[in-house]
């Protein structure tokens, strides 16, 4: 399985560098693919662009390329697929009225191009190639960059029950910075699974629950593209690490973790999010126990009752305060619990202190800047200053002069 990123949903040209179209000279040279498409529109498109980036030279092969929806005649979709059974027919684009029951020995590639409503149908859809144990078979998933992009939360009407219930079945482990939500909301397992660092079967593993020790290892690096990045990277990784995010305690005073009895704010989410994080890669490691949901290793109730009391602060005040019967496996990860919790107040901790170490040299600073200096001295008097420095004395005040009409003077000399 591979992830690539795509600009948009009808990014198309996306395609030319896995169907190689520079290297087709004959039908032969294409391997068995199916393309879906999450729409019929989306489906024909992709045809057309397909025969378009052919062109007029590769007609001959226009006949190897063809698509199926729900909307074709049945006798045009069993034609094609006879065809496409055969292998006259090289490339199939298609929804999902291929996806379910297809059970086609040779594809050697599927394409998801967008993606689709759930990590379950993803599954399905790639689960269309390698269906025989001897071929070696690839799936792509091409998604939008917005899946991957963050934006500035906005305020929405509250979930619904349904909705809500359905969330917390599979918390997402792989949260955005402070402040910010995905561009595009997904379901929240299929964001776990596009988000992982490790080997994506893993992933699937602890999502579907699946006994991981009943599956064979693959030596070859061509697991997934995480796995084929670690074991042949393409250039080293960055030494250079982000700048960390800046926080507002809401207790700067409180940092010792001694006398902090309870977790609030932004120290009791990144409590919650280091124990789910933990809980996933314990439920996906080979240690964990395989016939058992990756829940039950730490209840979610049980999670977040951890994160918010600061109080337990020893293996045996955890064991004595969650019962077996409300967490039956405290009696073996209780250390490890601690230890998450451990490592997650001391950072705070030091966070804390620097934020308040800066804060003090900043106050500092600014009264240094704002310091005025006092110095004894006596003001002169008023007459030993020179005479353009004393004040001036204001003038008398003049009668105001009354004004005469012209007009009315002339009319008493005439009378």
């Amino acid at each position: 399985m591979e992830l690539i990123e795509i600009n948009a949903s009808d990014d198309y040209s996306s395609l030319d560098s896995l169907l190689d179209f520079d290297n087709i000279l004959h039908p032969d040279d294409i391997p068995k693919t199916i393309i879906f498409g999450n729409t019929r529109a989306q489906v024909q498109e992709i045809w057309r662009y397909i025969l378009i980036k052919l062109g007029a030279d590769h007609d001959y092969m226009h006949s190897s390329i063809a698509y199926i929806h729900s909307l074709r005649a049945q006798g045009s979709k069993d034609r094609v697929m006879h065809q496409f059974l055969s292998g006259q027919i090289k490339i199939l684009v298609a929804t999902e009225a291929v996806g379910m029951g297809a059970d086609i020995p040779d594809v050697e590639r599927v394409i998801q191009f967008g993606l689709c409503t759930s990590l379950s149908v993803w599954v399905q859809r790639a689960g269309r190639a390698g269906r025989t144990p001897t071929l070696k078979a690839k799936a792509y998933l091409l998604a939008e960059r917005s899946v991957f992009q963050q934006q500035r939360k906005r305020t929405r009407a509250k979930p619904t029950k349904e909705a809500s219930e359905k969330d917390n079945e599979n918390e997402l482990i792989f949260q955005p910075e402070e402040g910010m939500e995905f561009k595009k909301h997904i379901e929240i397992s299929f964001r776990n699974w596009l988000f992982t660092k490790d080997c994506r079967r893993k992933a699937l593993d602890a999502y579907f629950c699946n006994p991981i020790g009943l599956r064979k290892q693959h030596d070859s690096d061509d697991c997934c593209d995480n796995c084929t990045n670690c074991r042949n990277p393409v250039s080293p990784p960055s030494q250079e690490e982000a700048p960390p995010p800046t926080f507002v305690f809401e207790n700067p005073g409180d940092a010792d973790t001694n006398i902090r009895h309870a977790r609030t704010g932004i120290l009791r989410n990144r409590a919650i999010q280091a124990l789910k994080i933990w809980r996933y890669e314990e439920g996906s490691s080979p240690s964990a126990s395989l016939l058992l949901p990756c829940e039950f290793l730490l209840p979610e109730k049980v999670l977040k009752k951890l994160a918010h009391n600061a109080d337990l602060k020893t293996a045996e005040a955890i064991k004595a305060h969650f019962p077996e019967d409300v967490w039956p496996l405290v009696t073996v990860y209780a250390s490890n619990v601690l230890q998450v919790l451990e490592d997650v107040d001391r950072k705070y901790t030091e966070e804390a202190l620097q934020q308040q170490a800066q804060a003090k040299a900043k106050k500092t600073t600014s009264l240094t800047k704002c310091t005025v200096v006092e110095t004894d001295f006596e003001p002169a008097p008023m007459s030993s200053l020179p005479s353009h420095t004393q004040p001036k004395r204001p003038l008398p005040r003049q009668p105001k002069r009354r004004k005469v009409d012209n007009n009315s003077s002339e009319n008493v000399q005439q009378s």
